[in-house]
């Protein structure tokens, strides 16, 4: 339990001579996350820089993450641009942590830092995280060169980048290439599912199914 993981680290800091390294600070503001207490993740950010962190990839991951999840994004952002040297992780967390914020443009222009940057690094999560942004601005244009990145990098039959597409292409009312893409996933889930009913609703075809 998360509770459990924060108690366990104020002993550690108050009661043992043993000193906190990066993993136990990046566990620890993991749970004050999960514990839905930015108050503690605040407190707990506070200690790293102290003990030398403040640059620490592994860590700033679960920073980011921990201020998208309370709506913290400036906190964020500065957590972001403070790592020097940025690994595919912390860029993933930024893209989609940006994203849940509404932050639609930012986290396309993160995505583009990070291909700017390490083209190497990208994965399908970096694609699947930067679509619905993309899906959001209704920017089909960059949507399909997402979409040709994807292919030529090996992910066009990732079920979350094609899910994605299938958001993309029903809200930019190109339902049609939606039904098409929803046709190539061996096994929807019902994300996949729920973005091919919402695109039919968005384009008037209340009466349609995804499995037809």
């Amino acid at each position: 339990m998360p509770q459990s993981s924060i108690l366990l680290f104020t002993h550690l800091r108050k009661s043992t001579v043993l000193k906190p390294d990066k993993f136990t600070y990046s566990f620890t503001v993991s749970a004050a996350s999960s514990w839905f207490d930015h108050g503690v993740g605040v407190l707990l950010h506070g200690q790293p820089i102290v003990d030398g962190y403040e640059s620490d990839m592994f860590l700033g991951s679960a920073l980011v993450d921990m201020y998208c999840r309370f709506s913290l994004v400036e906190s964020a952002r500065k957590v972001f641009h403070r790592i020097p040297v940025k690994d595919p992780v912390l860029y993933n967390t930024m893209i989609s942590g940006l994203m849940k914020n509404s932050c639609f443009e930012d986290s396309i222009w993160v995505f583009w830092e990070m291909l700017k940057n390490g083209g190497n690094w990208l994965d399908s999560t970096s694609v699947a995280a930067v679509l619905p942004a993309v899906a959001e601005l209704q920017e089909l244009r960059l949507g399909m060169e997402i979409q040709c990145l994807g292919l030529k990098l090996g992910f066009h039959d990732h079920v979350y980048v094609l899910t994605g597409l299938v958001s993309l292409y029903s809200k930019c009312g190109e339902i049609e290439k939606a039904k098409l893409l929803f046709r190539e996933i061996n096994r929807p889930d019902l994300i996949c599912c729920n973005a091919m009913i919402s695109g039919y609703s968005c384009n008037g075809e209340t009466e349609s199914s995804p499995l037809r």
